[in-house]
Parts: structure tokens; sequence; C-alpha cells
């Protein structure tokens, strides 16, 4: 270098001289350009202008908008507008903040209007704003959630004079300026501390303007209405459940939305969404998944202008680090990227096609629906490509899976094609697919041709989820370069055409070792039927007992060599294969147990509870609302059936039901009937007292003789059978043992029983009907027991015994939205018109009035009072009978018959939902009593915050 300069004749002690000085202007230099932007600036016009961002102010770097920091912000956000809830140029600790933000927007607020605010404040700071960017319009803001008691606060009703005042004063200021009302918390939701919903606020807020003369005149004169007059609608979205579902939000700005219409000031107004974003997130994570659903349904709203998120930074006053669009060292977060690639978004870019920056640190068997709605088939057939990336210069570990989530809703074959966009490197960094019932599968080791395609067959399960997305291999690590373009592309998700579900039912009974099934070919397919498979499980869609078997073109099958246990409930599978080779969705047959048949009740009492019997050729003996009877057509055995009757007396047929011991006789409960004939009507079998239920036989108990010497019967068991006895009437029940008399024919039998403090002597009698002590009595009737502690008793039981329970509990209250009675009830301890404490209910209802032109749908159910349902009715009913209609003039009892009596002795609760109503519907034995009510949406069993005590329905019950 020295030679060089020597040519110039420049000497050794010059050329340092010329070194300092360049190394001095280099330095100048070098400050200069500290001096200047770290950046080239962009030009904010060229932003998505929807998208906008809260900007919190306070001192400090804690979430402050400080002047030098507003580019720095809003540019990496490509966020042209924002707020910080001040309504001057000047904050307390910043000087003028719009002259630091050329080409950005600011929302102005004021976040409590005051009646302490000047006409000419007010009009002096719409001035300046105006004169510190006159190049756009100005916007304002009146009050920050006045629903809302830890926000502003303001009643609606004193806030119309000082919407009037504001909304007047910044027009004269700056008449060009735009205004809007309130930030309302929620439209038709409410949430923590937010005491009224928005729509509520906003109604009694505009009524109160109709209502003030001045305010009307003004509104006249801006808008032609009698209403406020705005040039926008402000709302804030926030669903503060945790977990928080952007679909809420999405609804309830719907809903204000479609409101907004039938007012006449706001009818065609577009929505402002001044903040929202997910307060309760856990993790960043989910404060991403929040914001993106809800930020991409927004922008496919024609009538959402804009959107604010909460917030840039944490600061000292709110704390929700979790929503930082920037960390503590002024780098951009995982949610603030994902805000930036949401706005990128063309006009025209599909829902689903969008960048995905957001990193997830999951193993590769765990996918997570990314940065969007969840997904389903169906909504994405018309997509063009759905699109995963990877962040530029970040690091991914081994077993990273980043991508979407489709959920299988009819169990058919995906066809997906895929190609890489650029130069990913496929030996580390891959295509992948993974299902719930199988390990990450590789798609790509070796090529990305957008010619591939992968066939994916949901064959065990069409409510799985198949997941795909880039993934990092076992034992690799990848780091993406810091330039081009790294994303992959998956296009053309296509559900196949195959088969439909067959329909499958069991072939009836079936004997001990063998399970059986036949099925329908499936309709609506496009490609022949050429074959089925068959499975069976312990569950629905279940392959635990028998896997995936080949059927050929049969429909049906019998299989002897499955060993098959009692007590458990198994599922046959069925599914079919087209012309194609597709396996189409799965058809499941309903429970099917294991039979044991039997050649009589006799046997049938051998066997344990819970174990499931078919008794074949038995005739009916007795039929009662919930009950019957059926014996052996030798009269040599007997059982009663608890179930609603689909037989008369005499009819021959096969039954099937599970064992059970109730009130010391075996029964069968959950029955079926088959192959019903008529026959003739069975004659009863003459006993005597002593003769009456008989010794022990298998598992079904002895009944006592006398109960203090602790003596039981012996003989032949005829408990189930139709019996005859006759005697004198020794005594009658009353009060809660109405409906029962003792019958003597000499045999002196003692229960161990008392009425009125003395010993029932005889047979218990149940039948209604008059009878008196000392009459003598021929009863026919089915030979059962009940029970006296731990003995077993005899009792004949002629017909059902009723009741009707009045001013029962008062009501409770339910979190249903629909109209809902409930009641709650112990029939032992009712005062009125209750059987005895040992009785056990079959069935239990409300009576229900209508008259012409009314309609009623609604379900019935019965719970246990497990403690208080102060709040909910929650739990599994005891029974329910869903989708009752009722209309006319009409009075019925609407029964629920229950599958397994319970104790009377025991507290309850029957609800009646309504689901749909005409007119006004009166519960109780009369419309007058204790009807009729309007159903206007309420819950009656729970107003304005207390128990109604005349509100008491009487509920019938049935023993």
């Amino acid at each position: 270098m020295a030679e060089v300069f020597g040519l110039f004749g420049l000497s050794s002690w010059k050329l340092r001289a010329v070194g300092f000085v360049l190394l001095l202007v280099g330095v100048a230099l070098a400050v200069l350009l500290l001096a200047l932007p770290l950046f080239a600036a962009e030009d904010p016009s060229t932003f998505d202008q929807r998208f906008a961002v809260v900007a919190t102010d306070s001192s400090g770097w804690g979430g402050a908008i400080q002047p030098y920091q507003g580019p720095r912000f809003f540019e990496p956000l490509r966020t042209a507008w924002w707020y910080n809830y001040w309504h001057t140029l000047n904050s307390t600790s910043f000087p003028d903040m719009t002259l630091f933000f050329p080409g950005y927007q600011r929302l102005y607020m004021f976040w409590q209007c005051s009646a302490t605010d000047t006409d000419a404040q007010i009009q002096q700071w719409a001035s300046a704003a105006k004169a510190a960017d006159p190049n756009h319009t100005i916007w304002w803001a009146m009050n920050n959630e006045p629903n809302d008691r830890g926000q502003s606060n303001t009643p609606a009703a004193s806030f119309a004079p000082l919407y009037l005042k504001y909304h007047k004063n910044l027009r004269l200021g700056d008449p060009t300026c735009k205004i809007m009302g309130p930030g309302l918390l929620d439209w038709q939701f409410t949430n923590t501390s937010c005491y009224q919903t928005g729509k509520a606020w906003y109604e009694e807020f505009r009524n109160t303007w109709a209502a003030n003369p001045e305010c009307v005149a003004y509104s006249q004169g801006v808008n032609g209405t009698d209403y406020p007059p705005q040039d926008a609608f402000c709302i804030h979205s926030y669903d503060l459940r945790r977990p928080a579902d952007w679909h809420w939000c999405r609804d309830d700005m719907a809903a204000c939305h479609n409101d907004l219409q039938t007012y006449p000031e706001t009818r065609g107004l577009k929505i402002w969404n001044t903040e929202y974003g997910d307060l309760t997130a856990l993790t960043a994570t989910q404060a991403a998944d929040m914001m993106s659903g809800l930020t991409l349904w927004m922008r496919e709203q024609p009538w959402m202008e804009r959107w604010f998120l909460f917030y840039t930074h944490d600061d000292r006053y709110s704390g929700f680090y979790r929503l930082n669009l920037f960390d503590d060292a002024g780098n951009i977060t995982q949610l603030g990227k994902a805000y930036r690639d949401t706005s990128l978004l063309s006009a025209n870019e599909s829902f689903y096609n969008y960048p995905f920056h957001a990193t997830y640190d999951q193993a590769a068997d765990y996918v997570r629906p990314g940065l969007s709605k969840a997904t389903t088939v169906s909504e994405t057939l018309n997509a063009p490509g759905v699109v995963w990336s990877l962040v530029n210069g970040a690091a991914y570990s081994a077993n990273t899976m980043r991508g979407r989530q489709f959920v299988a809703t009819t169990g058919c074959i995906y066809k997906i094609r895929f190609s890489y966009l650029t130069d990913y490197d496929n030996t580390k960094c891959v295509l992948a697919m993974d299902t719930p019932r199988e390990s990450a599968k590789w798609l790509s080791d070796v090529s990305g041709s957008s010619s591939d395609y992968v066939e994916v067959d949901m064959n065990d399960d069409p409510a799985s989820a198949v997941s795909f997305g880039l993934c990092m291999k076992s034992g690799f690590s990848y780091s993406t370069p810091t330039t081009g373009d790294w994303r992959a592309i998956i296009s053309n998700v296509t559900l196949l055409t195959c088969p439909n579900a067959p329909v499958v039912s069991d072939m009836g009974v079936y004997t001990n070792g063998s399970i059986s099934a036949a099925w329908t070919a499936p309709t609506g397919g496009v490609q022949p039927i050429v074959g089925y498979r068959y499975a069976v499980g312990t569950s629905p869609k279940g392959t635990d007992v028998l896997g995936w078997t080949d059927a050929g073109a049969a429909t049906s099958f019998v299989r002897d060599d499955l060993d098959l246990a009692d007590r458990t409930d198994y599922f046959v599978s069925v599914r079919a294969k087209d012309s194609n080779g597709h396996w189409g969705a799965i058809g499941v047959s309903a429970p099917i147990r294991k039979v044991h048949v039997v050649d009589g009740a006799t046997s049938a009492k051998d066997l344990p509870d819970g174990i499931r019997v078919s008794i074949p050729e038995v005739e009916v003996s007795a039929v009662n609302a919930y009950t019957f009877a059926v014996q052996s057509q030798d009269r040599s055995s007997g059982i009663v059936v608890v179930g609603t009757p689909n037989v008369h007396v005499g009819d021959r047929c096969t039954v099937v039901g599970d064992l059970a011991t109730l009130d010391g006789s075996r029964r069968l409960v959950n029955p079926v009937v088959s192959g019903i004939s008529t026959g003739e009507t069975p004659r009863p079998l003459g006993v005597t007292n002593l003769g009456l239920g008989g010794g022990e036989s298998g598992l079904q108990s002895g009944v006592v003789n006398d109960a203090s010497a602790g003596k039981n019967a012996a003989g032949l068991s005829n408990t189930g059978l139709l019996v005859r006895v006759c005697g004198r009437v020794t005594s009658k029940g009353t009060g809660a043992n109405s409906g029962l008399f003792y019958l003597d024919d000499g045999s002196g039998l003692d229960d161990g029983t008392t009425w009125n403090g003395l010993p029932n002597v005889g047979v218990r009698v149940v039948r209604t009907g008059p009878v008196a002590v000392g009459d003598y009595e021929a009863v026919t009737g089915i030979s059962n027991t009940f029970t006296n502690g731990a003995t077993v008793c005899r009792q004949i039981s002629c017909n059902d015994a009723e009741s009707v329970l009045y001013s029962q509990v008062n009501f409770v209250p339910s979190a249903s939205a629909s109209m809902v009675r409930a009641q709650r009830f112990r029939a032992s301890a009712a005062t009125v018109g209750a059987l005895r404490p040992t009785a056990r209910i079959a069935a239990v209802g409300f009576n229900v009035s209508t008259v012409a032109g009314e309609s009623s749908t609604f379900n019935l159910a019965l719970y246990n009072w497990a403690g208080s349902y102060s709040a909910t009715i929650a739990g599994t009913p005891i029974a329910a009978r869903t989708g009752i209609v009722q209309s006319g003039l009409a009075t019925n009892w609407q029964m629920i018959a229950l599958p397994v009596p319970v104790p009377a002795d025991a507290d309850y609760l029957l609800v009646m939902t309504h689901t749909a109503f005409t007119g006004s519907i009166g519960v109780g034995l009369s419309r007058d009593y204790p009807g009729p009510w309007s159903q206007g949406g309420l819950q009656e069993a729970y107003q304005a915050g207390t128990f109604r005590s005349d509100r008491q329905f009487n509920v019938k019950l049935v023993y």
C-alpha cells in the first residue's frame, strides 16, 4: 500500500496522517449510521389496514410505546393501526407520539368520559389530533368496557348525556373525525366482572338516549334517527373461560352483527373489535391458537372493518405475559409472528392456506391442530393447499412435528398429494403422517416429487384423527438457512368415495359360547360392494375379542369358537369393500350379551344376578303398567319381569333378560320379548297361606313363617307364579301403608311387621279398592316378596299401586338454557298419598296439561339426588325419555318406566326439559294447580336468584 501512495509523492508520515483522517471520517460515518434507523422503513399503507395492535402506555420497556420504538413495534407486526387508551397527543411519560410514527394511524380513546372535561378541552383535543396527522381521518372511541366493574364501569342510563357532550364537541374540534361508541365487553355473553351483557347495556343506553329530547334533536340532525349516532360499532371480544374457545367469540360477534341490523342507527355499520386475545392462556401456544382462529374468521367477514390484538408487551398493569407480541429483548414472539403471518395472506387465499411459522416442541406421536380452527375433512376438500413452514434460521430438535390434524368423520381413505417448494434436507426434515393407531410414518424419505401421493386407510376407527406435517426424524436435528423459502405444501386433500357403514344386527338369541350377526349392504356408494370383514370387541368398533376377519360376500356369520364371558357386552363391527378396493365406514351392532338358555324360571333362579338368560315357551300370567309375569305352561315355575310390557295375558313367548334380586325375589330386568303368539288365559294355582312363597330354591330365598322364632318356610318355591289365596282380613294399612292389607286363612303367619303397634298376621296383599277388617277375601295375584330388614316376607301382588306426591321439596336450578322444571321428592317421606317406605318405584312422571293451539316437546329424566344440585343438573340419569310431544286439548301423566325399580326411601330429582313449545303448558293435576305458566325461556326452578317455594309439581309414582 505504501508503494501505491508513494506514486503520488506521499511520505510515510503523510501516509499516517491520511490514515488518521480516514479513521476519523470512518468513526464519524459510523456514528452517523448508528443515528439512522436500523432498517429501511416500509410504507404502512401497504399493510393490511384491518390488522391493528393495542400498544400499552407505561414508562420503561415494560410494554411502553416509546417515541423511538414505534416502528420497531409496528413494522415487524405489519400493523398500521394502534391505540393506547389515551386521548391526548402527550401522555404523562412521553412527548407527542403521533409525530414519531408517520404513516401509522392511531385510534384515540377516552378511557372513561368525565363530566369534568369542558367543551373547550374536548374541542382542543380533537383539533390537536387532526393537526398532528392531517392526511388521515381521525377516529375516536368512547369509554373502555362500561359494562365491566373492573374497567370504566359506566351505567348505561348516565352515559347518554356524556356521549352527547363528547360527540358534539369532537365534531366541532374536527368536523372530519369519525366517532364510535363505547367498547362493550362482549355482546350476548357475560364474563368475569362483566355485570351486564353488552347487548343489554347498549339497549339501555339507546333507550335512554331516545327518551332525552336534547339527544334526539341532535341525532336527528346527524343520522336522521332518534338514537345515538356512530360511524362504526365498537366491541371487545374475550372468552374468559379456560381454555378459551375462539368459536365462543365468533358466535358472540356474529350475534352482535345480526342484532345491529335491527337498530336503525347501526344498520349497515362495520364492527371494530378493539380488544381481543386469550387472557386465560396457560401457554403462548394456546394464545396463538385462539388468536389465529378468531382472526382468520374475522378477515372473512365483510362487516368486520378492523381488529386490535391485545397487546405489545407485558407491563406493570396487566401482567398477561403470554400475550406478549415482543419479548423482553424486543424480539418478536411466536404470537407476534403468527399475527404477522395472518396479515400477510392475500385476499384470495384460502382460510386454510397460510404460512405456518410458530414453533412447537412436540413429540412426533402428538400433533397440535396448529394456529387455526380445528378442521374436518369436509371443510378442506376445496382448499387449494395447506402450507407448513419452518422458520428461517431456527433449530429443530428430533421428533418434533408441526402440522395440521384432520378428523376422519366417515372412516374412509384419504389421498394426499404433497411436494416440496424448495430445498429441504429430505434425509432429516421430511413430510410425515401420524395416526393414533400407528407410529409416525415418513412419507418422503427418497423424493419429494409433486406426483407422489400416499393413501391413508383409517380402517379401525372412523372417528380417529390423521395428522400431517413437517417432522424431524429420530436422531436428527436441523437448522434452516437464514434465507430462502423453506416451505412444503400439501395439496388436494381428498376424501375418496367409499362405502357407507352397513347396518348390523345380532341374529337373536344365541347359545352359550356362540355369537352371530347379520348386516345389510350399505347404500349410497358409487362403486359396487365386493366383500365384507367383521370384528368382535367389548367396545364399539373394538377388536379385542376377534380381529378383522374376511367374510367374503357373506352378510352374516356365526362363531362358536369365541370365549365369551358373562356380564359383558359385545359389539360386532362390519365394514364393506368396494370394487376399487376401498374399505368403508364401520357399522356396529347393538350391545350383545352372552345368554344362558334355560328350561324354566327355576333354572334361571339358580344363576347369579347380572347373568342374561333366555326362557323359551313361557306364558304371560299378569300384566301391569310397568311389570309383567311369565310362567311355565305347566305352572311349575314363574318369574316377574320388570319393564314396559308389549304382551297381553295369555300370550306365549320367549323372554330374555338380566337376572336381579329385588325385594327378596329373583326377577328379570332389561327384557326382550320375541316369538309372541296368542294363547289361553292361564289359571291361577291355588295355595294356602303357608304354601305361598315356599322354601329356598337355588338363589331364591325362602320366606319367613315366624319372624320372632326365626322359622322359614319349607316346600317348593312358587315366587313369580300366578296364585290364588283366601282368608279373612286381619289388618288394613293407612297413610304410608295404604293399598295394603293382611289376609289370614288360619295359618297365623308372623312376618315381623307391625301397624299401629300391633303385629300383622297372615300374608300381605297389595291391592287397591275397598276392603274392611273381618271381610273374607279370595285374591288372585302374583306370588311375590318384600323385605323387612334382612327378612324375606310373603306378598301377593294383585295389581299396580300408585301414589301422587304433593308439596314436595322446592325446585333446583339448571344450567340448561332451555325451559326446565325440576322436582325433588322422597316418596317415603311424603305426607299425602305415599306408600310404604319399603316400596320400590317402577315408574315416575309429571301430569301435563295442554289446550287447543298449544304444543310442547320435552324430555324427562330421573336422577339420584346426590347432594345439592344448586347450580347444575348433572350426572347420569337413572332413566330418561326423550322427544315427548303433547299438543291440543289433553291432560296426560307423562311417565318414565325404570329399567330397574328404585327404593322409595331415597331422594330423587325428576327433571322436565322443554326443547320446543307453543303457548303455555300446565304441569300438575290440572291447569289451575299449580300451572299454567308462560314459558318465555326462563328457568322456573330458579328466578331472580331465589328458589320458588310456590312452584311445585305433583309427581306420580307407580310401584
